[in-house]
């Protein structure tokens, strides 16, 4: 699989965007350049102060980041990095108006700590900007467990701090920093027991290294570089989450109390009669193409949903095994069609993609909408399952929305129909080619609908594959 690209939001200030690209590429030690993570920075120095426009409400530095991330996405970035605690206040702003996932770093500390101090009670200081206590960035966060204490750090040492902040952002580094931030840690008051420093400002991870008494420093600019490094590498996933879990749960829901046309919980629309039309339109195409290999023969359906296919396939199909995750859909599917005389030809399983029971083998495997809700792991276990239920010949269809040529991670993408967010990873057709491997051969491959005007990064792709091996 190729290498997802990261696009990093700089120049706040600039000798912090340098310092956060050392921190990523100092991360892992490698032997050739391909192997290190390509990553597109945007040293904007042009985005107003983040501390300015808070204190003295001059303009918000949120349109400067909103154009940066605009530009890195079209440059072909999966995702974004952030290298400023203090712009952190406007995350979810920024999030609201950017389709690929942005790395939250309040997060991804939060969840360190978390990790390193299961069972132990800890101290932690917090060093950053003013803001960044001020706006409890990681206060909140951290304060939802019992075993972790905030210290606050009193206003003569935060005033320290934030000189010492600007004293980077003015010359770079300097080595006699370390006699000031050393003066820094000697003014504190150390609590008994764990005592954390999570330095909270990118200029400060100059200091990362530094060892005093028994209190430990975490710098949470580094561990921001090692997600973005572990991302490049399929080692980190935005939608290991339960919001897809949940997105499902709402659109079944909606469904069942009717606040959702059939077609519109499947196409997330608020027109009934625009999905209705487009529907019709693709089965016609689709079922043409594929009714060979679906004609007497036996079939798994992959993430059958509302059976809105399922019950086209009905007619074809020798046997069909459907698998659908959610169980309020599956229910909606046996209601649907147990009055065909067909039905009997139909077993439904409530399990996702990753659990298919890979004892039986089929003549064609289809998944049609499913791929862009599959996690990272989810997408791989399915397809090795593909492998696995398979044989010699076997067809294998795809009816999917795909990426044109990067992976597309939509994140928090807000959908008018359910009045909620939800995400998505669109692959590419030469991620799928690669993922399934040498013995599968593609046969043919036809786009099905241009491009909508709100997500123009995809299309739908009927794909079709026949095992060789």
């Amino acid at each position: 699989m190729e290498n997802k690209i990261v696009g990093v939001i700089g120049g706040m200030g600039p000798h912090a965007s340098n310092r956060f690209m050392e921190l990523i590429y100092t991360y892992k030690k490698l032997k050739k350049d391909h192997l290190y993570p390509r990553i597109i920075l945007d040293s904007n120095t042009k985005i107003p102060s983040r501390t300015r426009a808070i204190i003295y409400n001059e303009k918000s530095p949120l349109n400067g980041m909103i154009e940066s991330a605009n530009k890195l996405h079209e440059f072909g970035v999966n995702a974004i990095a952030l290298p400023c605690n203090t712009a952190h206040i406007w995350i979810q702003s920024l999030q609201k108006k950017i389709k690929i996932p942005i790395f939250d770093i309040t997060d991804i500390v939060t969840k360190r700590i978390s990790e390193n101090y299961k069972s132990r009670e800890v101290n932690i200081y917090i060093f950053g900007t003013f803001l960044t206590t001020e706006k409890k960035l990681y206060i909140t966060k951290l304060s939802k467990s019992n075993n972790i204490k905030i210290i606050t750090i009193n206003n003569e040492i935060q005033k320290k701090i934030g000189e010492l902040i600007y004293l980077i952002k003015e010359n770079s580094f300097k080595n006699s920093y370390k006699k000031k931030f050393h003066i820094i840690l000697k003014s504190l008051e150390l609590k008994e027991g764990n005592n954390l420093i999570v330095l909270a400002c990118t200029e400060l991870s100059y200091f990362k290294n530094i060892k005093y008494k028994k209190t430990k420093i975490m710098d949470s600019n580094s561990i921001l570089a090692q997600a973005v490094f572990d991302y490049s590498e399929n080692k980190y996933d935005f939608f290991e989450n339960n919001q897809i879990q949940e997105f499902w749960v709402k659109r079944s829901k909606f469904l069942k109390q009717k606040k959702l046309g059939l077609l519109q919980s499947t196409m997330l629309t608020n027109n009934e009669k625009y999905a209705k039309n487009k529907d019709e339109i693709e089965k016609i195409n689709v079922i043409k193409k594929i009714k060979k290999y679906i004609k007497g023969k036996s079939v798994l359906e992959v993430g059958c949903g509302t059976g809105r296919w399922t019950i086209k396939f009905l007619d074809l199909a020798k046997s069909i095994v459907a698998y659908e995750k959610n169980l309020d859909l599956i229910n909606f599917v046996r209601v649907k069609l147990k009055k065909f005389k067909k039905f009997k030809k139909l077993k439904l399983i409530n399990k996702s993609a990753s659990n298919i029971d890979t004892k039986n083998k089929f003549d064609t495997i289809i998944s049609i909408a499913l791929l862009h809700y599959l996690n990272d792991k989810e997408y791989t276990s399915f397809i090795e399952n593909i492998k696995k239920t398979s044989r010699k010949n076997s067809i294998i269809i795809f009816r999917e929305t795909l990426s044109f040529k990067y992976d597309f991670e939509l994140y928090m993408y807000y959908s008018e129909a359910l009045k909620s967010t939800y995400n998505a990873h669109y692959r590419s057709l030469q991620n799928i080619v690669d993922k399934l491997g040498k013995n599968f051969k593609l046969l043919e491959q036809e786009k099905i609908f241009k491009p909508e005007d709100k997500k123009p990064e995809t299309f739908q792709n009927l794909i079709i594959f026949r095992k060789i091996k």
